[in-house]
This record gives C-alpha cells, structure tokens and sequence, in this order.
C-alpha cells in the first residue's frame, strides 16, 4: 500500500463529485430508513397496534440486522470493491422500502423493514472509508460533517413528504414514493464512480511504519481496547444517539397527541427542525471542530461535551410545556447542537486507528449506534410510554422522552473523559 499522491485542482473536483453521490446514498438511508416515523400513528391505527410494537418495527428489530451484518459487510469494504457493494445496497435498500408500502399486516412490514436494513449496513462503512481515502486529514471532518448532512436533508424529506402524502394520499403511497429514486441512484453510481485508491494512515503524525495488510476483526478489538478515548467516544455516540432516535421516532406522535396537530404540519415542522436546523449543526459543527482542534485536538471533544450540557435544559422544558409556540421555539437551538457530534466523530472513527481497520471501525461503531440509538432508544421510548399509560396518550410520552433525555447529560461526560487521552491515542494510531 502507498501513499494517495498529491490531489490536483481537477482531481479535487472528482472527490467533491464522490463526496456529493455519497451525501446523496446517506440522505436515501435516512429517508427510507426514518419515513416509518412520521407515519407512526396512521400505521399503528390501521393494524391496531401498542407503542411498544411500533417501537420494535422502528427500533430495535430494524436495528439488529443492521447492526450485525454491518460488520462482515465493512470487512468486505476494506478488501473489496466499495463502488460495487454501494451499488446493490442501495438498490436492495430501496425496492425494500416500497415493497414495505404493499404490507397488508404487520409481520409483512416487519420483513420488509428488515429488508431495508440488510441493504443500509452495507452503505455507511464503504462510504466513510472512501472519504477518508480522498480528503487529507486537516479536511476530513468537514468532509465527513458533509457527508453526514445528509441524514438532516434525509430526515428532512421524509418528514416532509411522508407527512404530506400521508396525508392525503395515505401512508403505503408514502413509502412507495420515497423508495423509487433509490433505484435511480444506484444506477448512478454503477454509471458514473470509480473505486477510489486506498490512502496510508490518518493521524496527526507523519507514519513511519510500513503498510499492514488487512487487520482481522479480532485485531481491531485488541487495538481499540487501548485506545481510551475512542472507547469513550462510542460509549457518548451511544447515549447521544439514543436520545436523538428516541426523539426522531416519538416526538413526531408526541406533537400530534399532545398539540393536536395535522400530519401534514408536523412534516412540515420536523423537515425545518431536524432537517435545516439540524442540517446547519451537523454541517458547521465539523467546520468549527476542525478550527478548534487546530489549536488543540481534544476540542473535537470538548466543544460536544460543552454542546450536550447546554441543549438538556430546553430539550426537557420543550415537552413541559403548554404552548405549541413555546415548544417550538425551545426546541430550535437542541434542533442545531444535537446534530454537532457528526463530523468530529467520524473523523475520530478513521484516525484512531489503523488504515486496514477503518471500515470495520466504522461498522462497529454504527453496530453500536444500532444497537443503543437506533433500536433501544425507539424501542425503550415505546415500553416506557406503554408502562406511563400507553394508548393515544400525550402524557405517557411525554413521561418516558423526558426520561430518555438524560442520557444527554451522561453522554457530554463521555467525550470529556474520551478528550483526556486523545492525543497519546492518536499518536498510537500513526506510530504501528
């Protein structure tokens, strides 16, 4: 393995080209991975079914597949084509979502959830490792915090359309609506990227060691064992994501039984919260992690352990509120900073460790997201909202996401603790 050669004025123009594709993939996954959300309580009144299970279509048995073949999918990324494992799970993904629109009971939709989830874990590892391939270090968090907007602009659409054409058209139009262009894009990437050449380590320092070839799954758990600060990191991601999933699939339902608002409006409203105000967080929050940790790197850490201790007061007083107004406008500056861990922490994923484990580093990292936000953190919020009165209920929500919502302060703990060794962590990731 050698060393990526030097980027050219026409070459970067290909790698923002490669960079915009896989905005666009993660914007798909997002879409057709979260469109369930906003069509909670028209789902769950067609089929008669209790918050915990519609906890666990969202959640936790969406999450499970994801999570564990995401692993074997990233060891594939690191050895074999990128380009190609992108090309069919994105078309996988898509034709599972609509198929999920002609579901006549639950089991169906169920399958059909899981189906999109085998298709999405092979995206999110192939794509970060390209990325790390094509921008130097000093680049890669505001490339990663680009391609991470995605998920905002994903988020953003599904709301949007689920809500309107679940609207007026129903809830199975939705998701035959947003599962089409998927198939388009995966065309696209058959037609129009090449697999990109593998770059040497990542890190702060200079390597001096030769190239490794392909580390095994075992060899990255040892390694990452001592890496104190990224152990930390996932242990915060963890907790960040398992509020940030609880919130995007419940509040949603939260809004329409508490506030009595249509369909159509809370689409609205969450495609400006979580798709522009959360987009502006996660795509300056890299831009601005990069600038402090110039100064010092663990500011990549600092600056969220500093932004979850900040956003848990209004996040709380949002859902104690009786004015819909009120809420709103409490919810604005969480709606910014709950997206800002994105760009540090991917960036963080690729450099603290070896170049032959990126992948896999990437793929353990969103098992564990998987696992803690994206499948308990739906998952738990439903139980809890069963156990506080269940049905239809505004207040049983409102109990169990207020809940859910101290996991933020406990994550700003984690990326403090994570920041204290960060810098000897990184200098073992260049240095074997």
């Amino acid at each position: 393995m050698t060393d990526a050669p030097e980027i050219k004025p026409h070459q970067a123009q290909s790698r923002h080209y490669v960079l915009g594709l896989l905005l666009l993939v993660y914007m798909l996954n997002f879409i057709d991975r979260q469109i369930i959300s906003i069509l909670v309580e028209p789902i769950k009144g067609e089929f008669g079914l209790s918050d915990t299970q519609m906890g666990l279509l969202s959640g936790f048995a969406f999450a499970i597949f994801y999570a564990t073949l995401g692993i074997p999918l990233a060891a594939y990324a690191d050895r074999g084509n990128r380009r190609n494992l992108l090309v069919g799970a994105v078309g996988l993904f898509s034709m599972m979502t609509m198929l999920g629109g002609l579901a006549v009971n639950f089991w169906q939709l169920l399958l059909a959830r899981i189906g999109v989830a085998v298709g999405e874990a092979g995206t999110s590892p192939a794509s970060h490792s390209i990325i790390a391939d094509l921008y130097p270090p000093d680049k890669l968090s505001s490339a990663m915090a680009t391609f991470a907007v995605g998920l905002n602009i994903g988020l953003a659409l599904g709301y949007l359309v689920g809500g309107w054409i679940g609207d007026l058209y129903g809830w199975r139009y939705a998701m035959l609506a947003v599962g089409l262009p998927g198939i388009l894009v995966s065309l696209l990437l058959a037609l129009t990227m090449r697999e990109p050449a593998r770059r040497r380590p990542l890190a702060a320092v200079e390597p001096s060691a030769p190239a490794r070839d392909a580390d095994t799954l075992i060899d990255l758990l040892r390694f990452a064992g001592g890496q104190k600060s990224l152990l930390f990191m996932l242990a915060g991601i963890c907790m960040i994501s398992f509020v940030t999933y609880g919130l995007m699939s419940w509040l949603p339902s939260y809004m329409i039984r508490e506030h009595d608002l249509s369909l159509g409006f809370v689409g609205t409203l969450f495609a400006v919260m979580v798709g522009l105000l959360g987009g502006l967080g996660t795509f300056f929050g890299g831009r601005v992690s990069d600038m402090l940790a110039r100064r010092d790197t663990r500011w990549t850490f600092w600056l969220l352990t500093l932004s979850y201790i900040v956003i848990f007061p209004p996040s709380l007083a949002m859902l104690h509120v009786g004015s819909t107004e009120l809420a709103i406008a409490l919810w604005c500056g969480p709606a910014v900073l709950s997206a800002i861990y994105m760009g540090g922490t991917l960036s963080m994923t690729q450099r603290l460790v070896r170049p032959s484990m990126r992948a896999k580093m990437s793929a353990l990292m969103l098992f564990s997201v998987a696992i803690f936000g994206m499948g308990l953190g739906p998952t738990v919020t439903g139980m809890l909202s069963d156990a506080f009165g269940g049905e239809g209920n505004g207040a049983s929500l409102r109990s169990a996401l207020s809940l859910v919502l101290l996991a933020f302060p406990a994550g700003a703990l984690m990326f403090w603790l994570g920041a204290r060794t960060l810098k000897e962590d990184l200098e073992r990731a260049a240095s074997v």
